[in-house]
């Protein structure tokens, strides 16, 4: 398929790519890593869609917009546990994957389309990115989500080699993940020896401590690398995607726009 027989908008393809791409990441078949690629990929996410606005986001604002929900203790501590029990019931049961990746790529998919609304909507301040994601995570949880979720579940199911394409790339993009992280784990661990063996002479000498950023940009240059590849293994999934998200009623996505827009109000004034 061409680029010419796609005729998406910038943005669109933004939300169908990085949807595909994160429904695809259950499937990697190593237990934890795709819950780590998730969240990367849904950095990726923000970040695109405020380089469209041509707004400046840190780091730490990108995790902090791409964050879905911050659990504490007891449900953090709880999470802790449980979260290898699912790890292996999930392998076992390896439909249950297919499913918590469509319910991914859904929710994905509403809040790519949120956070660009968002952004058209406010004069972005870094002091308002918890009320911004609290006014998407309210307007998630208000809008009926099957519409989508049964095109996208329609999809996948129907172009399972599609999927598992997609899903091969990111199991090797998750291996460089790995070494990436690895290396800096090493690195760190190499640093903090060093400082320690420092302690007990008088005059200490600097040590270089490992930057977390140039490991980001290795992982972020290697995902710029790979984007023709990436666009040839989503292309067909995020067309038809888009012809069937195309035909849902546009009163659909007139509702979830007010109910943002009075959500961002409603928080502006708190």
């Amino acid at each position: 398929m061409t680029n010419k027989v796609i005729k998406w908008n910038s943005k669109e393809l933004i939300f169908l790519s990085h949807a595909i791409l994160i429904g695809a990441s259950p499937l990697i078949p190593i237990p934890f890593l795709d819950e780590l690629i998730v969240a990367y990929i849904w950095r990726r996410l923000v970040a695109e869609i405020a380089k469209i606005h041509t707004i400046k986001l840190s780091k730490k604002e990108i995790r902090q917009l791409a964050s879905q929900q911050g659990v504490g203790c007891p449900g953090g501590c709880s999470a802790i546990i449980t979260l290898p029990l699912k790890e292996i019931y999930r392998e076992i049961f390896f439909w249950l994957e297919w499913r918590r990746g469509i319910d991914l790529a859904t929710r994905a998919y509403y809040f790519g389309y949120l956070l660009n609304l968002t952004f058209e909507q406010v004069d972005f301040h870094s002091q308002n990115i918890p009320k911004y994601r609290y006014a998407i995570q309210r307007s998630l949880s208000r809008v009926n989500t099957r519409l989508v979720r049964g095109i996208i579940a329609n999809t996948f199911y129907s172009s399972k080699g599609l999927v598992r394409a997609v899903t091969a790339w990111l199991f090797q993009f998750s291996k460089y993940y790995l070494k990436m992280m690895f290396r800096f784990f090493l690195q760190k661990a190499k640093y903090l020896l060093a400082r320690i063996r420092k302690l007990g002479f008088r005059k200490r000498e600097w040590v270089e401590p490992p930057q977390q950023n140039n490991c980001d940009r290795k992982l972020d240059n290697f995902f710029e690398e790979a984007q023709p590849k990436i666009s040839d293994l989503t292309g067909k999934l995020a067309d038809s995607l888009s012809k069937g998200i195309g035909s849902i009623p546009g009163e659909h996505f007139d509702n979830l726009s007010k109910q943002l827009i009075l959500e961002l109000q409603r928080n502006a004034t708190l």
